[in-house]
This record gives C-alpha cells, structure tokens and sequence, in this order.
C-alpha cells in the first residue's frame, strides 16, 4: 500500500517509478487530470468523473484512452430528484448506521466548527489547508 500526497509528490511519476497502475479511478477533480489519470490507468481502467475542481475542459490524447480501452463515467447527485436522494441516504442509513454509531469507521476528519463559522470553513478549503473532512455543527 502506498500513500502519495499530491502536494509535495507528483503522483504520476510516483506510480510509475513503483510500477503501479490503476483499475479504478474516482475523480473529483477533472481538467488537467484525466490526462495525468489516463497516463496511470491499467489497461481497462474504469475513471468514475464526480466534479471538475481543476475544470470542465481538458487536453487529453485519445490514442491512449483508446489502447488502455479506459472507459468514463460521469456521476452526480445534483441533477437527481429528492425522492431519489432521499431513497440513497435511507438505504445507507439502514446499511452503515450501527458501524457509524459504533465509530467503527474513521472519516478523517480535519476540523469540526459551528455552523455560524461557515464561512472559516469555506477559507480552509479554499486555501487547501485541511486533509480531511471539515465538518459543521448544527446544534
């Protein structure tokens, strides 16, 4: 198992000094990075597309995509109903409830803060301070 921070280390030549690939790729940051992710992906790869922090339009050599057979899916939430929304939230309520109540689970989170302190919760994701969550309380 490796850890790359993306700050310090480019990811890319990091995977390909260690000989890594990728099967699966969740992006949320799109723009100059499907190109850096298609230079990393294994043959097959599937890249989920969830945002594009870094840009809706990108560069990108299709050749590669096509010899890697690299396949993309985008995905969102925004565009769905509430009914739908609401049915994906009971059905992970009813399947992760207990481990999250038991804190089995470790959501790394960086910062908690009141909601009244939105706006310093903004600044620390703009600034690209925190590695975690930033969480706000509503009491």
């Amino acid at each position: 198992d490796h850890v790359i921070n993306y700050k310090t280390d480019d990811f890319v030549a990091y995977m390909q000094n260690h000989g890594l690939t990728a099967n699966v790729i969740v992006d949320p940051v799109s723009g100059r990075y499907l190109s850096k992710n298609a230079a990393i992906a294994a043959m097959d790869c599937q890249i989920i597309m969830l945002a594009f922090l870094d840009g809706r339009f990108a560069e990108v050599d299709f050749a590669l995509l096509l010899q890697k057979r690299i396949s993309f899916h985008g995905s969102t939430l925004r565009n769905r109903s509430q009914a739908f929304k609401r049915q994906l939230r009971d059905e992970f309520v009813a399947k992760f409830y207990d481990e999250i109540a038991n804190q089995q689970f470790d959501f790394n989170i960086y910062k908690t803060l009141p909601w009244q302190d939105a706006g310093e919760a903004h600044a620390i994701l703009e600034r690209n301070e925190n590695a975690g969550k930033v969480v706000l309380l509503v009491q």
